[in-house]
């Protein structure tokens, strides 16, 4: 990063750090004061923006796009904001679920059952479609993640404890931003002769504090 960052001052901003190695996103976050480190991890995206990064650009936020955007944008107001940790928790859940088991896969089953379209559940080999996504462990397990998300995000318009309402990101999406790196084609729409229809299957969410 150093050698790129002398070579090239005016391209090389950023990066998105997928390792899931902690220690390592924080020291680099910490050595490279003006470079911007984005956490690849919905589970440490916390971590990296307490510590100065810049943010996160992951694929759950597909899911849970609004939960970490609020995370990210609130963890100033963590000590005052009733059920912080939990919000956390459930980041972390919902990672932590779709990567249990074909994380592609997965991602595309519950898509294909949240926008009631079977078509989103179509994978290019070697990836394996999950057969009977409604009735798949996985999927029914996000579905119930992605209600007691919503649940959380509009209880009481995040009132803390001392009665100071906090901004909600979940009902503002100025404050996330969802800059994309690639973009997903929308199965229905796309006609091909071939028997797999070209898709990108990860869409990138790039969420960054509101002070950036």
């Amino acid at each position: 990063i150093e050698k790129l960052l002398y070579k090239y001052p005016h391209n090389i901003v950023g990066i998105k750090d997928s390792s899931g190695d902690s220690d390592s996103m924080i020291k680099m976050i910490k050595t490279f004061r003006d470079f911007s480190v984005f956490s690849g991890s919905d589970s440490l995206a916390l971590k990296a923006v307490k510590s100065g990064g810049a943010g996160a650009i992951t694929a759950v936020s597909n899911i849970s796009g609004k939960l970490l955007s609020f995370i990210i944008n609130n963890w100033r107001e963590e000590s005052s904001i009733s059920k912080f940790s939990e919000l956390q928790k459930l980041q972390e859940e919902i990672r932590s679920t779709v990567f249990y088991h074909q994380p592609i896969s997965s991602l595309k089953a519950f898509m294909s059952i949240k926008e009631d379209n079977p078509e989103w559940n179509r994978v290019l080999p070697p990836l394996v479609t999950l057969q009977d996504p409604s009735n798949n462990k996985t999927v029914i397990s996000l579905l119930q993640f992605t209600k007691k998300m919503d649940i959380l995000l509009s209880n009481s318009n995040f009132l803390t404890e001392s009665g100071k309402s906090v901004f909600n990101t979940a009902k503002s999406p100025k404050l996330s931003l969802p800059i994309t790196s690639a973009s997903l084609i929308d199965p229905s729409k796309y006609t091909t002769t071939k028997p797999y229809p070209p898709c990108i299957t990860w869409l990138f969410v790039i969420i960054c504090p509101n002070s950036l």
